[in-house]
């Protein structure tokens, strides 16, 4: 799941916030099988890893938000339409022309966004069949390798694809603000200012070891990737669970907006409160190296 920080530049196309940002900061990471991107407050994008596979010589223009999938990447543009690079053997780097999108979402061979006039979720590549199909007012949207779930503007989870264990979400799940769907587990994250823990479900051994709760707010980002998750607190709180050895390496001690982790591969970006990103797990080809 990729995950940014409600921050933006004065310019055309861009928000307009009622509070001076630092545009060369990042805001939004992203990361794929083995490489990784983020978007700065300007709108510059830049990528790093394995640029044999993926280039990770970025378009110009001005971005929102990036996606990254096991060997390719798409990025929105200001005025929504999609730009998509890397390996293309599915289609998954080939966008449907002459639609703009809300918001997108890579994992595998998938790319996966919600039109922005309505919030139809339009997919392409090998994608999760079974995507509705109706014009149902989706506002959020997750992708994983054989599972995937969207929120409408009620709060109301739409799930499709199975995971290896066949379970849904939990009846008990409240109304979400957003979903994270990892290699073979998904997390909700519930709405409103309530301080309750993130909802996962799936095969035990992929979440194992229950969310916890920051020493002080709430959560309000989360992220899952393969025998991992983790999240953020309103208090830059960087949260971890979940069997992977490799998430010993978190630096739990800095402060972080927002976090994403890779259902492909073992390692996660942060954005930091300072605005720089922090990687950390596996490493071959660089993805956990930021410039």
């Amino acid at each position: 799941m990729l995950w940014f920080v409600l921050l933006g530049c004065v310019g055309e196309g861009l928000l307009k916030l009622d509070l001076e940002v630092d545009c060369e900061r990042y805001v939004q990471v992203a990361v794929g099988g083995a490489h990784s991107c983020a978007v700065r407050g300007d709108g510059a994008l830049i990528c790093w890893g394995d640029a044999d596979h993926i280039p990770t010589e970025v378009p110009e223009g001005a971005f929102v938000e990036v996606v990254a999938g096991r060997n390719h990447t798409c990025a929105l543009t200001t005025a929504g339409s999609v730009q998509c690079w890397g390996v293309d053997d599915a289609g998954e780097a080939t966008p449907p022309e002459d639609l703009t999108f809300s918001t997108l979402s890579a994992s595998g061979d998938a790319t996966c966004g919600l039109r922005s006039d309505t919030g139809q979720v339009v997919c392409w590549g090998d994608a999760v069949p079974g995507a509705p199909e109706e014009d149902a007012g989706f506002v959020e949207l997750d992708v994983g390798p054989a599972y995937a779930c969207a929120v409408d503007d009620r709060g109301l989870l739409t799930c499709w694809g199975a995971l290896s264990d066949g379970s849904a979400p939990p009846a008990e799940a409240e109304p979400g603000s957003d979903v994270t769907i990892g290699a073979d587990h998904a997390c909700d994250l519930p709405a409103g200012e309530a301080e309750d823990d993130v909802l996962c479900w799936g095969p035990e051994e992929q979440h194992a070891g229950a969310p916890v709760r920051p020493t002080e707010g709430r959560v309000d980002t989360v992220s899952a990737g393969d025998g991992a998750s983790c999240a953020t607190s309103n208090h830059f709180q960087l949260l971890c669970w979940g069997p992977a050895a490799w998430l010993d390496a978190a630096p739990v001690e800095l402060a972080f907006s927002a976090v994403a982790l890779s259902p492909d591969a073992g390692h996660a970006c942060g954005v930091t409160q300072a605005g720089p990103v922090r990687c950390w797990g596996a490493d071959e080809v660089g993805q956990s190296t930021p410039p």
